[in-house]
């Protein structure tokens, strides 16, 4: 072997540092620019509401029609929305609400006017729910599965 064989040995990894860094600069470059969408994306896009959230889930994932413009819910306004929706040939009309106790407020409401509703009226958390004949643990389900408590 000669003598120089040592540095033509150290010379392509002497010639290799410059992309490896480059390399590097780019990857940087790249994670720094999604940072900055995500950033920017997250300030400009607000997350869906519980209702549309809700209503989202009913139409698209249940297959169900959801109609959102009712007089009867008016009359009983509720801080997060109400509608109304067909499951299995059974109506049910849906109040939102910010917390249970307004929730409560609502299943009182109905109670007054129509006594019990055994069967009909049920409050789960902050939601209530109004069928217009006694419901089937199918039909509560579907309700459950896009219920969404935050």
């Amino acid at each position: 072997m000669s003598s120089d064989a040592g540095p033509d040995v150290a010379r392509p990894a002497a010639v290799e540092w410059p992309f490896v860094r480059a390399g590097l600069a780019v990857v940087a470059a790249l994670a720094v620019a999604q940072l900055v969408g995500w950033g920017i994306w997250s300030l400009v896009h607000e997350e869906p509401t519980r209702y549309q959230r809700t209503v989202r889930c009913l139409t698209r994932e249940k297959g169900l029609p959801v109609e959102t413009d009712l007089r009867e819910a008016l009359l009983w306004a509720t801080s997060g929305g109400a509608f109304h929706t067909v499951i299995e040939g059974n109506g049910v009309t849906v109040w939102l609400h910010r917390d249970e106790a307004e929730g409560r407020t609502t299943v009182e409401r109905y109670q007054r006017i129509a006594g019990p509703l055994t069967g009909r009226l049920l409050q789960r958390w902050r939601a209530v729910y109004l069928f217009d004949g006694p419901y089937s643990p199918t039909q509560l389900q579907a309700l459950i599965d896009c219920e969404y408590v935050r």
